[in-house]
């Protein structure tokens, strides 16, 4: 894999083990939280 012509990369959280990887993101990519908890409800059809 090439990291120039990613936007993202996933990343070995633990070399020996090849399952346990993690996406790099960027804070300013992830939604707002403050209405989580109604998203979460609306999605799960709690409301």
């Amino acid at each position: 894999m090439k990291q120039n012509e990613f936007k993202k990369q996933l990343v070995p959280m633990n070399p020996d083990n090849q399952v346990n990887y993690k996406l790099t993101l960027n804070i300013k990519e992830l939604k707002e939280i403050t209405n989580l908890i109604k998203e979460l409800e609306r999605v799960l059809g709690l409301d």
